[in-house]
């Protein structure tokens, strides 16, 4: 094998070796956000539909309840809202079933998203009328983890084709010097340089 080629490949298992490290730190660190930001819907919306409902749970208004809670969970962002009474017993329970559109399974199984339960504690007055209890569905930040995770493969080839590209051409001028360029360079990298006319005579 030439010298050539074992820098080709050098240079390609040096590139590979840093997308690999770059694409999991790049997917662990979005995933990580993701997870945040999942958790932290979900406790928004449980905190604020605790303060909403408050008044009707106080006053046993169910329908209001019922048709408050539907506002929100319709809206597709949720995988989960439930209103409990003290007791613990739902008194309104929406849930809406976990699929995930766009995502290859084999992406969902290596990069799972977990999905924190939001709580809240519905007051009347200064007594405890109840419980929220609300789950963010994952399917939007799954899309966006693969979506940034697909956008990332893509940037690696073309920058990975430019390199090797690069690398390729840099290397035949270096190791394969032909021409005008041999002609000029080649003495003067082995140490034979020509003597110049202008060089003042040493004195004696």
């Amino acid at each position: 094998m030439t010298l050539s080629r074992q820098l080709i490949i050098l240079i390609t298992v040096l590139l590979i070796l840093v997308f690999t490290g770059t694409f999991f730190i790049s997917v662990q660190n979005t995933r990580a956000y993701l997870e945040s930001q999942l958790e932290s819907h979900a406790q928004d919306t449980a905190t604020s539909l605790g303060l909403s409902i408050s008044k009707h749970m106080a006053e046993g208004d169910l329908a209001t309840v019922t048709s408050m809670t539907d506002a929100i969970f319709d809206r597709g962002y949720y995988r989960l809202v439930v209103i409990q009474d003290m007791q613990g017993e739902p008194l309104v329970d929406r849930k809406l079933a976990l699929t995930l559109e766009g995502v290859p399974p084999w992406f969902i199984e290596q990069f799972p998203l977990s999905t924190p339960i939001g709580k809240a504690i519905v007051m009347s007055g200064w007594v405890q009328a109840g419980k929220v209890v609300v789950q963010s569905h994952p399917g939007f930040a799954h899309r966006q983890l693969w979506e940034n995770s697909v956008e990332i493969f893509r940037w690696f080839l073309i920058s990975a084709l430019v390199v090797l590209l690069l690398g390729v051409f840099t290397l035949q001028l270096v190791l394969n010097p032909s021409g005008r360029w041999s002609d000029r360079r080649m003495p003067l990298l082995i140490g034979n340089f020509p003597p110049s006319r202008n060089c003042p005579k040493p004195w004696i």
